[in-house]
C-alpha cells in the first residue's frame, strides 16, 4: 500500500502579524524619527545591553498582541495580550517621541544633544541634528548625531583625548582612509563612549553614543 505524507500545515502568521502591528503603526506615527535610533544603534553600537538569555527567551516566544485603548490628545497607549504597557507620546509636528514601558523608556529628539553627559562635551562648532535616549535599569543609552566641517580623524582625536583625561581607555579603533572613523572608549566604572564619523562631501556625519551604568 502506498504510503501518504501529511501535507504540511498552513504557516500561521496572525499572530505575527497583530504583535507587530503596535510597531507598525508608532513607525508610520512618526515619520522618519526612528531613523536616527536605527542608524546610531547600527553604525556605532557594539557595546550596548547584551543579555544571551533575555535574547533566547525573546526568540523563542511569541509576540504579544496590541491594541489601541487610551488616546489623549498626543498620547496613546497600547495595551499587549502580555500584561504589558507601551506609551507614545509626541509633540504636535512628530519632532520629538517618546516610548514608555515598564522596562524603561525610549526618548528620540531632533536637533539637539541635550542627552550628553556633564562629563562629555558636544565637538566644538558642531550642528547637532537630533538624539536619542534609553533609560533601563541596566543603564541608560544616549545616542546624539550631529555635522561638523572637520575630518573624522580630528573629531576622534578630539574624543580620545577628552576621554583619557577622565580615565577612559581605547577599547577598539576602525577606519578607513580619511573617511570613516569608529572609536569606541571604556571606563573601568563601566562607562562606554562610542564615536562613528563619516565623512561626506564638505561635512562628517557623527554619531556619538554614550552608555552609562546603573547607579
Amino acid at each position: 500500500m502506498a504510503s501518504t505524507e501529511p501535507s504540511p500545515r498552513p504557516h500561521d502568521s496572525s499572530s505575527e502579524e497583530s504583535g507587530s502591528s503596535m510597531v507598525i503603526l508608532v513607525i508610520l506615527g512618526c515619520g522618519g524619527l526612528l531613523l536616527l535610533a536605527v542608524v546610531g544603534l547600527v553604525v556605532g553600537g557594539l557595546f550596548l545591553f547584551k543579555s544571551s538569555s533575555r535574547s533566547q527567551t525573546a526568540v523563542s516566544q511569541k509576540p504579544a498582541r496590541y491594541e489601541t485603548t487610551v488616546t489623549d490628545g498626543d498620547t496613546v497607549t497600547y495595551h499587549g495580550s502580555d500584561g504589558k504597557t507601551v506609551t507614545v507620546t509626541k509633540d504636535g509636528d512628530n519632532q520629538n517621541v517618546k516610548f514608555e514601558t515598564g522596562d524603561g523608556s525610549f526618548k528620540v529628539e531632533t536637533g539637539t544633544a541635550s542627552a550628553l553627559p556633564a562629563w562629555l562635551p558636544l565637538y566644538t562648532g558642531a550642528t547637532p541634528k537630533g538624539q536619542t535616549q534609553t533609560k533601563t535599569p541596566k543603564g541608560n543609552q544616549a545616542v546624539v548625531s550631529f555635522t561638523s566641517p572637520d575630518a573624522p580623524n580630528r573629531i576622534a582625536a578630539f574624543y580620545e583625548s577628552k576621554l583619557k583625561a577622565l580615565g577612559f581607555a581605547p577599547l577598539t579603533r576602525q577606519q578607513s582612509g580619511s573617511m570613516y572613523q569608529t572609536l569606541v572608549m571604556k571606563h573601568s566604572d563601566g562607562r562606554n563612549v562610542s564615536v562613528t564619523s563619516i565623512q561626506k562631501g564638505q561635512e562628517t556625519n557623527v554619531i556619538l553614543q554614550v552608555l552609562t551604568p546603573p547607579k
